[in-house]
Formats: structure tokens, sequence, C-alpha cells
């Protein structure tokens, strides 16, 4: 959203009522409190053990003091009404630069901090985007669990300025629930976890986007289980969920690392990919004669051997996509009979039987959608129409034209590789990405019909999976067992579709 208007004096959402911006200090926190004090020591010692535990770099991370012009805004928390002392611990605490990824992430999608969340967005200033800045603190510190949406985004053409008209009430159904006492210190990520700091009771809660607490110690409990007899008003209230001590948190949390039952991007306490890592922490001398440059070399040297497995089995994952394309399209082909038959019974019905015109209404859009889907299941699952293969084919003749002129330009050096070094080009060369796209187009364009390009690839994919060594194969099929869960009838099924191509 635009920052709020300066000249509003209402209180955003009808909750948050503004407060000067004297009420903190500039850049560095003048007389905190003991206890700001010791929770941002812990939090920073967190992010120092995550840099010696080589998951973040030392690079990604300012420390406070956070000087103009990459300070905390002020008037941003203050629009809000923030306590002072939230503002005091963000200006304290180390901030993780924006775009800043982990060097290695087995958890959330952009680089997992703690029990699926992410690390808190960058809130220092931006001054060449002062929308982005106001947008982080309302999406992250006000909103971090994405449950305001009905209130805080504004309709197309409506002014920031006649935002706080949109009021609601810590007692709504669906009202707001981060407090001007309270502080976020973590990102939800993909339906992950936040870390809120309570400042009156200094309390930490560590809450699930979902609901429930995802605290080691209280992990489990929802609505009801704190206050049995308190009614909560507000489904979003955050003292439905257990909370503890934020010093005892931390601590506990910072244990969790340093001693390898957790460890960093996701991995938690079980799992080949947590005792593959931990074995490695281990072998480089964790904790007291740990070798950095040891543990690297480890986890590349892991990370290179997974580079070449995942290319030496790319064929029978390709031959796998070809087993579920083949196996959607017979479910397809047994739905169809069935679909036909509701729209036909629809088809029977007469607007005379129907309660009312509202309900015929209803009846008319149900017909339109299962005709739309009876239609799109018989494109899927019958041979392409004269014109869509026309149309792809004139696709992949301007694709083809393109490769030609790329590959030109990187055999002459010119356009956007006109400044590749001898080293970089000889690599280009030899990776020789545009002859395999070209020689790739070429063999589309001389398919004759989907059914004989169907064949052709089918035969090509099942010839480069037979070629894949045995014990590779079967190393694959493990993982795909054990990772991802797959079922026993998976394998069965696989092993018949693997063996259709052996002569």
């Amino acid at each position: 959203m635009s920052p709020p208007s300066e000249t509003n004096p209402a209180s955003y959402l009808g909750v948050y009522p503004s407060v000067p911006t004297s009420t903190y200090s500039e850049i560095y926190p003048s007389e905190p409190s003991p206890q700001i004090r010791e929770i941002a020591s812990l939090y920073r010692e967190l992010i120092d053990l995550f840099i010696s535990m080589r998951y973040i770099n030392l690079e990604n991370v300012h420390y406070p003091p956070h000087n103009a012009p990459r300070n905390i805004n002020l008037t941003i928390p203050a629009r809000f009404g923030f306590t002072k002392d939230v503002v005091d611990l963000y200006q304290l605490i180390p901030h993780i630069h924006d775009h800043a990824y982990p060097n290695w992430n087995h958890g959330s999608d952009h680089g997992e901090f703690i029990m699926g969340g992410e690390f808190l967005p960058d809130l220092r200033d931006r001054p060449d985007d002062p929308e982005r800045s106001w947008s982080t603190w309302e999406q992250n510190v006000v909103d971090p669990f994405y449950a305001l949406h009905h209130l805080t985004w504004q309709p197309k053409g409506v002014s920031a300025k006649d935002h706080s008209k949109q009021t609601s009430s810590w007692d709504d159904e669906s009202g707001p629930y981060i407090k001007t006492e309270y502080a976020v210190l973590s990102d939800c990520g993909n339906h992950g976890s936040v870390m809120i700091l309570n400042t009156k009771n200094w309390h930490m809660w560590l809450i699930e986007q979902l609901g429930g607490s995802s605290d080691p110690k209280l992990r489990g409990s929802f609505a009801g289980d704190v206050y049995p007899g308190r009614k909560i008003l507000n489904k979003n209230d955050l003292m439905q969920y257990p909370s503890r001590p934020a010093v005892e948190f931390l601590a506990d949390i910072i244990e969790r690392f340093k001693s390898l039952q957790w460890l960093p991007g996701g991995l938690y306490d079980t799992g080949d990919e947590y005792l593959a890592l931990k074995q490695k922490y281990i072998a480089a001398g964790w904790p007291e004669s740990f070798d950095a440059s040891e543990f690297d070399r480890l986890r590349q040297e892991a990370e290179d051997a997974e580079t070449l497995f995942r290319h030496q089995t790319s064929p029978l994952e390709q031959l796998e996509g070809l087993r579920k394309q083949h196996e959607r399209l017979m479910q397809l082909k047994l739905k169809i009979p069935d679909l036909e038959a509701e729209i036909a019974s629809l088809e029977a019905e007469s607007p005379e039987l129907a309660l009312d015109e509202a309900e015929w209404e209803q009846t008319q859009r149900d017909l339109q959608s299962r005709r739309d889907t009876l239609k799109t299941w018989r494109r899927q699952v019958g041979p392409m129409t004269a014109e869509d293969w026309e149309k792809g084919q004139a696709q992949i003749r301007e694709q083809l034209e393109h490769s030609k002129s790329e590959n030109k330009l990187m055999m002459d050096r010119q356009g956007r590789l006109a400044g590749t070094t001898d080293e970089e080009h000889q690599v280009l060369m030899q990776e020789g990405h545009y002859e395999k796209e070209i020689k790739r187009h070429e063999a589309l364009l001389a398919d004759q019909d989907s059914e004989s390009r169907g064949k052709r690839l089918e035969k090509e994919v099942r010839s480069e999976a037979l070629a894949v060594d045995a014990k590779i194969r079967e190393r694959w099929v493990n993982e795909k067992m054990k990772r991802q869960w797959k079922p026993e009838d998976w394998h069965s099924a696989w092993e018949k579709w693997f063996e259709m191509g052996v002569v």
C-alpha cells in the first residue's frame, strides 16, 4: 500500500492510534529496558550462530546501529502506534539484507528460519522505494499471518488517506491481532511459523499460520487450551495460544542448534538429510574445533554428488512424468462417460421443475461448467486438432529461429554475449545449449502429427531410461519410496511401466 497520509490523524483500522515519532530514539535506543537488551542479545546470538554454522553469510547481515539512509523509518511504527520497547528491539537486532538467501535450504521457500517460518524481512527504510517500506511493515509486522486482507488491501482507486475509514476492533470475529506492544520477529513463509514477542509479559509465541503453537515445548496446543474459562471473540487473538518467557525460549532454540538437535535450513531431529548434514558438522569438528572450510568442502562435495545423481536420473524422472500423464489420461477416459451422463441429466431438466428462477439459473451455470470440463477432457485424451497442431508448429518455428539467432550471437560473441571472457565463452561452447535446442526444435517440426510425436518422444525417453545404470536406478526408486512417501502400489506400477520398454 501507499504510505498513509501524515495529515490523517485517524487510527489505522480503528485500533492503531498514531504516536509522535519523538516516542522513539532516532537511531539507537536510549536507555532500552533490561529485558529488551537481553532479548536483542539472544536474537543476535542466534543470527551469529547461523553465520558460524555457515548457513547464512556475514555480508548479508546488517548489525546495529542502523544509520541513515537504511535506518528504521520512525514514521512507520509511529503511524501504527507501536510502543518504544518494540521499536527499541527492531533498532537493536541485526537485519538480514533483502534478497539474501541461505547457503542451503530443506525447508520454507526462501530459506527456513525456525519451524517452517523464514527470517524477518528487512525493516530498515528504503528511501528509493518508500511504498515498499510501508507495505513491509503493514504485511510482515501488522499482519504476519495474512489474516486481514478483507480489511487492509485497498480497492483500486482508493487513496491512502481514506484507508483509515476501514475500521475494526480487537474483538471483531476476524479482527487485528498484533497489538502495539507485540514485536514480530520472523516471517511465516509458506504456512510456517511466526515468532512474536509480547513486551507486556516478556513472553514469546511461536505460532503456525494455520493455528496452533509450534514451540517445541508447547507444540500442539490450540484455542481453548491456554485460558479455558476465557471466551475468545477474535479468531486471530494470539492470547488463545500458549507462550513462555522469551529469554527461556531463545536460549532453548539456540541450544537446540548448538547441540545439533536442530540444523539450520529446516532439519529437525530426524531424516536422511538431517543425519547427513549433522555428520558433516561432526566431521568438521563442531563445536569446539570447528573447521568452517572443511565443512564447506564436505558440503560442496555432497552437493556435487547429488547434482550428478540428479543428472544421471533425469531420464527416469522424465519416464515417471510420462507414466503419470498416461495414468491421468486413463482416469479421464473412465470419467468422461459419467460426466456425459450428468450433462444429459441436467439438459433433460425443465425450468418448470425449478423452485424459482435463481435455482434454474444455477442449474444452467452448473450445466455450462460441466460442458466446459467435458470439452477440456476430450481435448486432452483425444488427438490434437489440425488447427491446434499448426498453431503449435508455428510457435516451434519461431523458437527455432530464436535459438539459431542466439547461437550465432554466442559463436560470434556479439549482442548480450559480447563481453564474455575466453573462459566463459569456452564453457558456453562446451555446453552447446543452443545447438541442443536447435536439434530439438527441428525434430519437433519433423513430426507428422501429435500421435507420432508422442510415440517418438516416449521411445526416446524409454531408451535413455533403460541406459541408466541398474544400481543408480535402484537408488532412485528407493529414494522415491522413502523421501516422497510413495506407496507400495507406486513401486509396482513404476516397475511395470519401466519394463514395457525392456526388449
